[in-house]
């Protein structure tokens, strides 16, 4: 009777850490979750962002350098009010990503280690 008395003892122990083990897994099923979107987000904006810094840079690299002595007619106006716009959008883009990297980058934050990864793309973007 003993060694089945063990024998049962045993797995039933087996199967309580068996059982542990998938309410810890099932536990963390929403925080998984919740960083995956997290970082789908933030994948997103800086995709966002980098497109509009492309976009001022373009128009900057587009209106080249001015000849010295030349005078600014109504098309420059326009072409300068564009990249001005351009350039201020940008960088509200910027900040905004910068603090969503900040926010999600503090330590109570469950997707922190997989948002650092991006804030070097941020900085250079910058």
């Amino acid at each position: 009777m003993l060694p089945l008395s063990l024998s049962f003892h045993a797995r039933l122990n087996t199967a309580q850490a068996e059982i542990n083990k998938r309410k810890d897994l099932a536990g963390t099923v929403d925080q998984r979750i919740l960083t995956k979107m997290v970082m789908e987000d933030a994948k997103s904006n800086l995709q966002s962002v980098k497109e509009k810094v492309r976009k001022a840079v373009d128009m900057i690299t587009e209106l080249g350098e001015p000849m010295p002595g030349s005078s600014v007619d109504a098309n420059d106006h326009d072409k300068l009010k564009g990249i001005e716009e351009a350039v201020a959008e940008a960088r509200v883009a910027l900040k905004v990503i910068a603090r969503f990297m900040e926010t999600h980058s503090r330590p109570q934050s469950i997707a922190r280690d997989q948002v650092s990864e991006l804030q070097p793309l941020v900085r250079h973007a910058q």
